[in-house]
């Protein structure tokens, strides 16, 4: 975890978190539990959307995609 925060503070990658705790197991069975997980993510992507688009266009990456149509 601390090699990607440190990529993450570098501007090598996007790190989309949860923004709550999430309380499930690895083997979580309680639909409930799994359906609030996946609306949470749903959520947070969601929100994270203007800032992965401004990474995406200030990375080298997105300067190679624009060149290459």
């Amino acid at each position: 975890m601390e090699r990607l925060r440190e990529k993450e503070k570098a501007g090598e990658v996007f790190v989309i978190r949860p923004s709550q705790k999430l309380n499930i197991k690895r083997m979580e069975k309680n639909p409930e539990k799994m359906q609030a997980a996946y609306e949470l993510g749903m959520r947070d992507a969601g929100s994270a959307l203007d800032g992965l688009r401004e990474y995406l266009c200030g990375s080298p990456a997105a300067e190679k995609i624009k060149t290459d149509y």
